[in-house]
């Protein structure tokens, strides 16, 4: 189960592609043929092999490991597939600080990105989501609804993700059958917040 659920993950950081899902299973498909293998090598061969751990201790610890060596590196390739905001010139050129109006660029620090205006603001940019509001500026239930936000929108793409995947629709699609009612002509520009 644990070598399912790793090779599930790193499937799940590649959106499910044709490609990707016939090499997720083809790993998962020849680490379950070792793994009987060895099985049945022991049970049939009636060979005895050296027991440095109680029986099937050793598989059972190597096996725990290769699921935490295959999860880190699916969790650490899903960073590598992200756009980052130095990435989209264009956009970033039609931002403006909402509380001095002046024009927003970014900057890499510290492994990863902000907005600076020539003033000196800063808008750190955390998992590709810039952070312009100030906690201070939010009162009553839009800080109440920014801390349910703040809680699921983490959440959100992978949400959206399985449902397309369970109910069979292509995700992009599914988006612009919504972003489609705007009528939105080619050359337009539009801000989705």
């Amino acid at each position: 189960m644990d070598w399912f659920a790793a090779v599930l993950l790193w499937m799940w950081n590649h959106e499910f592609r044709a490609a990707k899902i016939a090499t997720g299973a083809s790993v998962l498909a020849a680490i379950y043929a070792l793994a009987a293998g060895y099985g049945l090598f022991r049970q049939f061969s009636g060979a005895v092999l050296p027991q440095i751990l109680p029986a099937g201790a050793t598989f059972a610890w190597t096996c725990l490991g290769g699921v935490f060596a295959l999860s880190a590196w699916a969790v650490i390739r899903a960073d590598r597939h992200r756009e980052t905001w130095a990435d989209k010139p264009e956009s970033v050129a039609r931002l403006q600080s909402p509380y001095t109006g002046e024009r927003l660029q970014v900057v890499r620090e510290h492994g990863g990105e902000a907005l600076l205006s020539p003033s000196g603001e800063r808008f750190p940019i955390h998992h590709g989501i810039a952070v312009i509001l100030k906690p201070e500026d939010l009162t009553g239930l839009n800080r109440k609804y920014n801390h349910l936000y703040e809680t699921i929108g983490g959440f959100y793409d992978d949400s959206q993700r399985l449902v397309c995947d369970l109910q069979g629709w292509d995700r992009d699609a599914y988006v612009m059958s919504y972003l489609g009612r705007l009528e939105i002509k080619p050359g337009d520009s539009v801000l989705e917040t």
